[in-house]
């Protein structure tokens, strides 16, 4: 007999067991970044745990943004034994029909604020996609995460253009924050969410006019000293120190002078003199751009959603 009960603080780990023994080597995830982008994550909404005879063997993580009437399953996973019984259908049926009752347009398959994937994991694509599909989910775009190791990269020079770089100070908080909001509202709610996770003066690269001290260029470059990990560091496990680059923009005015490349070359230039080992560039398209810095696709995965009607 399955047994759905609410997934809580008193029973997750029995989650992370199951997810950890059978994909962990794939994507380990750590009860701290668990915790974080579960409990603490302001979007959470109605999750569950599936069990036969006591023993949890599925569940559903899923989040909500009431306002923009847009929800996403952040987690969902049945355990191999178990597939093929109705419990991964049991579970997002359950959760679908709280979406409607919230009015809600648009489910989406990761991508949401404190993410564990930005869609569905080619990895699991057997798995997956065609379950999904059965359930009236479309498949969009491929997207990518792209790694290289340190030693791989060399150091690059970087010509004066008028333009320094550097890490943001706190005072200049609100110039960042502006920037990063003409680009994304997501952008802009993680710079909020570093300012208030002291995290900001560590994690921000600006590019600077040396005419009028205004910020032109941004990048976010993390280590996993952080005291909130984001995503291009969630699967640190996998490595022996990890770091992560992204996102970045650049204002539209400033967009042919190279100075995406400067940016990200300083920052990598930066984590050259850290022990870092590996870095990260997450949830992107712009595979040639980064293959000249000698990064290759280390994960795929699909953008996934539903319209609710």
């Amino acid at each position: 007999m399955i047994e759905v009960k609410n997934l809580n603080l008193t029973n997750y780990k029995e989650v992370l067991t199951l997810w950890n023994d059978e994909v962990g080597f794939i994507y380990p995830i750590s009860e701290e970044i668990f915790l974080t982008r579960v409990f603490k994550c302001d979007f959470i909404f109605s999750s569950y745990i599936a069990y036969v005879d006591t023993k949890a063997v599925g569940f559903i993580v899923s989040k909500i943004n009431e306002i923009n009437h847009i929800a996403w399953i952040s987690l969902i996973y049945v355990s191999k034994k178990y597939r093929k019984q109705g419990i991964g259908s049991n579970l997002l049926e359950k959760i679908e029909k709280e979406f409607r009752k919230k009015e809600i347009k648009k489910i989406k398959v990761g991508a949401d604020f404190d993410n564990f994937f930005p869609g569905i994991p080619c990895d699991f694509v057997n798995a997956s996609n065609a379950w999904f599909e059965k359930r009236n989910y479309k498949m969009i775009r491929y997207t990518y995460d792209v790694v290289s190791k340190i030693d791989r990269i060399k150091t690059y020079e970087i010509i004066d253009k008028g333009f320094s770089f550097r890490y943001a100070k706190l005072s200049e908080s609100n110039k960042v924050l502006d920037l990063l909001k003409s680009f994304s509202q997501r952008w802009y709610d993680e710079g909020l969410d570093a300012i208030k996770n002291n995290d900001f003066e560590t994690s921000y690269i600006i590019g600077v006019s040396k005419e009028d001290d205004s910020v032109v260029a941004f990048l976010r470059c993390n280590q996993t000293e952080l005291n909130k990990k984001p995503y291009n560091i969630t699967w640190y496990q996998r490595f022996k120190k990890l770091s992560g680059i992204g996102p970045l923009g650049v204002f539209s005015e400033y967009r042919k002078l190279g100075l995406g490349k400067d940016i990200i070359s300083f920052a990598l230039n930066t984590l050259k003199n850290t022990k870092t080992t590996d870095i990260l560039i997450d949830w992107t398209g712009l595979l040639e751009f980064y293959q000249l810095f000698g990064f290759e696709v280390w994960k795929s995965y699909i953008y996934t959603e539903k319209d609710l009607n």
